[in-house]
């Protein structure tokens, strides 16, 4: 998971513009990690004879920051300074297949670059970053993928399009490790990052007489070319993992169309969006880009009217509940507000007013203590209140899928060993390891042992035993850990029993 801090840092940074025909609005928030680590690019206008074309990028980085920045600022100059971007005649209709080659030299050529910057010679940054782009062209949009960030095209109101993670379990990207000596370990490559394809990320990419794309982590990106519907396609939305970690494509689609409905400011529409991915129990850094095409959702002034009374309703609500309580959990506020409302507003919609919330939790919060007379401490009368409503940290998540469905409830009286291969699954993203005397170690086998109750009245339980990767010469010891009985949810291991440090994405 990363280190986390106590408190989220929930400051965003918003950007917004527009040209060539569209709207664009991002933004991005550091969350719960201790420090931000994505980067963007968003042009509305590219340079010279490209100057009808657009380009937009999200970068999540890992293990520092340093890849994606350098993406964030060399990417685009990198593809359109290949031959094929150079060669583009504007009087003639582009070769698709030259595009297509143009970017992905563009990403061979910068991630070979990287490689000489001195913090990464001198092994002082290990940092890698996934990376997720559109460009945008008169005539198609170029969707580009390069780990498991995401791009989601809405077409006339529903997804029309979605890249696919990189991730190592998949099983072109297994066969690729697996060829590069490689192992997939807790859907991780070699028990430890999370995507099977990334730039930077060098420790990697180490095995020789292989080229840059036959390593374990490859920086190939995926291009997939549609032609645009002038009259239909409404939206790109760009975001990394942090945003993918709590919504569906679908959801998010939903989501984001509601809100046009009540306001223009696509900076504000990312902004609610990453507030609820907050407050839904993301702890990843987010950052999103929202690019709005001529027939996207117009504003709708009864649609306008009734976000501004929930507005009105939410401060109301959220004064009462905290002029009551000094102190609370920000989770339960939220719940409690919305649960008031009686299902009067779409169900993500008080989430996506958590800033709303905070802010009025900041209002009441008791004034910094001042020094007095005489004290020679620092001054600490200008801090700013701190509220005792706090928000709980999060819990690990289980990713939802990109293509979500509701199900019904399962079965209870359903023989629990039948999902065994669902409950593995989810002991395998529970979890990375087990620390063993205060060492890191791979889980190397699965199994499911029924425990039956101390009496007949009492019911049985499935234990799954977890063995691990020696040490050093010997057999793998095993430890357990009980799985409840719906395929969604999981007893986790002891806190101190699960490595949560271990993971890089």
């Amino acid at each position: 998971m990363g280190t986390l801090l106590s408190t989220p840092v929930t400051d965003k940074i918003n950007e917004t513009g527009e040209g060539n025909n569209l709207r664009y609005g991002l933004a991005s928030m550091q969350g719960w990690r201790s420090s931000m680590e994505d980067a963007h690019c968003a042009i509305t206008r590219l340079p010279g004879h490209l100057r009808e074309w657009s380009f937009f990028a999200v970068f999540d980085g890992h293990a520092g920051a340093l890849v994606s920045e350098q993406c964030a600022s060399e990417l685009l100059n990198r593809i359109v300074d290949t031959e094929e971007f150079k060669n583009i005649d504007p009087e003639l209709a582009p070769s698709i297949e030259e595009i297509r080659q143009g970017i992905r030299e563009g990403f061979l050529s910068l991630d070979e670059e990287m490689r000489k910057l001195p913090q990464i010679v001198r092994g002082l940054d290990r940092s890698g970053s996934t990376a997720v782009c559109v460009l945008v062209t008169p005539k198609h949009l170029f969707f580009v993928n390069c780990g498991d960030s995401r791009a989601v095209l809405i077409r006339d109101g529903a997804v029309g399009f979605a890249t696919t993670d990189h991730k190592p379990a998949h099983p072109s990207e297994r066969k690729r490790i697996q060829n590069a000596g490689g192992s997939v370990i807790v859907d991780r490559v070699n028990g430890n990052l999370a995507v099977s394809r990334s730039l930077g990320d060098y420790s990697y990419k180490t095995v020789r007489n292989l080229g840059p794309t036959e390593q374990l982590v490859s920086p190939e990106p995926e291009i997939t070319v549609i032609d645009r519907d002038l009259e239909k396609d409404q939206m790109v939305v760009l975001a990394c993992d942090g945003v993918w970690d709590v919504m569906s494509n679908e959801h998010l689609c939903c989501v984001v169309s509601e809100r046009m409905t009540c306001m223009d400011d696509l900076s504000r529409i990312c902004n609610e969006v990453i507030d609820y991915c907050l407050y839904s129990g993301s702890s990843d850094n987010m950052s999103m880009v929202l690019v709005a095409f001529e027939p996207a959702p117009k504003v709708i002034p009864e649609n306008q009217a009734k976000d501004k009374t929930l507005e009105q309703k939410v401060e109301s609500i959220a004064n009462e509940i905290v002029s009551n309580d000094s102190k609370g959990s920000m989770n339960e506020l939220l719940s409690s507000i919305r649960s008031r409302l009686n299902g009067d507003f779409a169900p993500h919609a008080v989430f996506c007013k958590g800033a709303l919330v905070q802010r009025i939790l900041d209002a009441h919060a008791p004034p910094s203590p001042t020094n007095g007379a005489g004290n020679n401490s620092p001054d600490t009368s200008s801090r700013p209140p701190q509220s005792k409503w706090t928000l709980s940290p999060p819990k690990r998540l289980r990713r939802v899928p990109p293509q979500h469905e509701c199900k019904s409830p399962p079965d209870k009286s359903e023989n629990l060993t039948n999902g065994k291969v669902s409950m593995i699954q989810q002991l395998l993203v529970s979890c990375q390891g087990i620390m063993t005397n205060g060492v890191a170690r791979p889980i190397s086998s699965l199994s499911l042992r029924t425990v039956k109750g101390s009496d007949d009245t009492s019911d049985s339980e499935t234990v799954v035993e977890v063995g691990q990767e020696p040490i050093e010469d010997g057999l793998p010891e095993s430890s357990s850990t009980i799985v409840g009985d719906d395929d969604t949810k999981s007893t986790p291991l002891a806190a101190s029993q699960v490595v949560n440090g271990a993971k890089l994405d």
